[in-house]
């Protein structure tokens, strides 16, 4: 009377079969199937190892743990079923006890799950390609709004007036703007595509941090926002992708001064364990909801339509941040509280090349 299907098997043939095995089997009585060889009940695909099995477990050789099968019901349908058996002595005779369910549904349902999967994947491939090739397309009308604004600044194209400079500075400005968002979109297509490698130089870090932070005073000078670089005296050189590294510190600085207030802070540190380096940048800005943590790096996400239309932003950087961390083989990740700001803190191998160089040759040997 167990609800699971359990049937006995001796010399290859059926010598006992429960009501619950009858019923998947497709059988209305058990004398249809005692005596009857268990192998016509076995997918083709699966006899030779199901013949050497009953064979072991004949021998009182070994127990069989949970599989997955294919068996046959009496009009030849076939269901998945799970199967675990045991050797045991019946009748006299050495055979094995054998325990199975019906997991037909759930394979539909597996099935069903890597379908979507798989279209889902191809969606996104296509997606990705679609943004890649429209980005390079806009780059090439940008690229001559850029250079003929630069012109026109200069006074290559003749005399402009005070009032033409704003505009045609605003118009450069703009294509900047759109020239940036457009790169990033390319540097996440490159990357979901495999297509963009790291190229490993060995540099000083506090070099590097310090050139990043230059870039960026000007705008927090702009906010009177206090830009402090703090950098453990131990760090010397890093071997990493030069300009990735200070690519992914532009951006987190860039962040926090754009969403830290007026006479805020903005605070840059640097410290070094015995394999990784540890970069954080903290401010005192708006702050990130508890509940938006865990999707700050999705491409394209934004915490909130109003911040963005305050702050401006595509929801690019952190995504982009993200998985040029992941290529170096470092992490990254994000305290923060509303309304008293954000610390973002990365950490990449000093020598995460050389140390992929060692694994490669420990596996070759």
């Amino acid at each position: 009377n167990a609800p699971e299907a359990i049937f006995v098997q001796t010399n290859g043939c059926f010598a006992y079969v429960n009501p619950a095995a009858l019923r998947l089997f497709g059988v209305d009585s058990a004398s249809q199937l005692i005596g009857q060889p268990v192998m016509e009940r076995f997918h083709p695909d699966f006899r030779d190892i199901v013949r050497e099995r009953i064979h072991l477990l004949n021998d009182m050789c070994e127990e069989v743990p949970n599989i997955e099968e294919i068996y046959l019901r009496l009009d030849g349908t076939p269901f998945n079923v799970e199967v675990s058996a045991v050797p045991i002595t019946y009748d006299g005779l050495n055979g094995s006890l054998v325990f199975f369910r019906d997991i037909t549904e759930r394979k539909q349902v597996e099935r069903a799950l890597i379908r979507a999967k798989m279209v889902s994947d191809e969606a996104n491939r296509s997606k990705t390609e679609f943004l890649a090739n429209t980005s390079h397309e806009l780059k090439t009308p940008l690229n001559s709004i850029i250079g003929f604004s630069e012109l026109m600044l200069a006074g290559e194209l003749g005399n402009i007036s005070e009032q033409q400079k704003k505009y045609i500075g605003t118009i450069l400005e703009s294509g900047y703007l759109l020239l940036n968002i457009i790169n990033r979109i390319l540097d996440i297509s490159s990357i979901n595509y495999g297509r963009m490698d790291l190229s490993y130089v060995k540099f000083n870090l506090c070099d590097a941090i310090q050139d990043t932070c230059a870039m960026m005073q000007a705008a927090a000078n702009r906010k009177s926002i206090e830009l402090i670089v703090d950098i453990d005296p131990q760090i010397n050189e890093i071997n990493a992708d030069i300009i990735k590294f200070k690519e992914v510190v532009y951006n987190l600085v860039d962040n926090s001064v754009k969403f830290t207030p007026y006479g805020g802070f903005v605070i840059i540190t640097a410290t070094q364990n015995e394999s990784h380096v540890k970069i954080s940048v903290a401010d005192n800005g708006i702050g990130i909801a508890k509940e938006n943590i865990e999707r700050i790096f999705d491409p394209f996400y934004q915490v909130d339509s109003s911040t963005t239309r305050r702050y401006s932003g595509t929801g690019l950087g952190l995504a982009l941040i993200n998985q040029l961390v992941k290529m170096h083989g470092g992490n990254i990740w994000v305290e923060s509280e509303p309304g008293k700001g954000s610390t973002f803190t990365f950490t990449i191998p000093i020598d995460y090349g050389e140390q992929q160089i060692r694994m490669l040759q420990v596996s070759e040997h």
